[in-house]
């Protein structure tokens, strides 16, 4: 009555290995800089601890910028493409620039 099941268990270095292969480029666009310095400013001024040593620094948006700079923004970037695929970037993978 039950057909046998076959499971297949990976490693979890197995699935850190295997990177899936992105549509778009790994570069992040001025929109997507601006929304995550927004989002992590304001889960900073929330009280969400700094992921960096702040050395001073009080204004969010500047630590914010930081974190970014440093790649230790705990945050990923999602893009929705037309054709209905959903990718989710790290931001340890993205090329960044300071605008």
């Amino acid at each position: 009555m039950c057909d046998k099941i076959e499971i297949e268990i990976l490693d979890d270095i197995d699935l850190a290995q295997e990177k899936p292969k992105l549509c778009t480029s790994l570069y992040m666009t001025k929109y997507e800089y601006s929304r995550i310095v927004g989002r992590r400013a304001l889960q900073i001024y929330a009280g969400a601890p700094p992921e960096i040593e702040i050395d001073g620094m009080v204004d969010p948006i500047e630590i914010a910028k930081e974190e970014l700079r440093q790649r230790k923004t705990p945050l990923s970037v999602v893009r929705k493409l037309p054709s209905g695929i959903i990718e989710t970037i790290d931001i340890k993978d993205m090329n960044i620039r300071d605008y």
